[in-house]
């Protein structure tokens, strides 16, 4: 009979460690769907991240591009200049009536490109 003493000891001892258990196994199934729910968070900020640095290399292209453009329309500037200084120091050697001729040939010119 000195064993059925140990024996219900033993049975308490076991339903309290089942309770802890059944408690941990709980949290831990907690823990488990926290866990999912920051992995699946991470994985949007993930993608959110992924598109905008897409977004900024396309943005830093399209920059390139443009800067290129600005290159070339000064470029182009810098030779419209150029036309006009030489025309400008042209005109200034013809006399009045030769430049007034001179003036109206190049702006019919000028239209006619235009036009084209």
């Amino acid at each position: 009979m000195s064993s059925s003493p140990d024996l219900s000891a033993l049975r308490e001892g076991y339903k309290g460690h089942q309770c802890q258990l059944q408690a941990l196994s709980r949290q831990v199934e907690d823990l488990a769907e926290e866990l999912a729910k920051q992995a699946k968070q991470l994985s949007e900020e993930r993608c959110r991240g992924d598109d905008a640095a897409k977004r900024l290399g396309d943005a830093e292209g399209e920059l390139q591009e443009l800067r290129r453009n600005v290159m070339a329309a000064e470029s182009v500037l810098k030779g419209v200049e150029e036309v006009q200084r030489s025309q400008s120091e042209a005109l200034d050697q013809m006399g009045p009536l030769q430049r007034v001729s001179t003036s109206i040939a190049m702006a019919s010119d000028g239209a006619m490109e235009a036009s084209a």
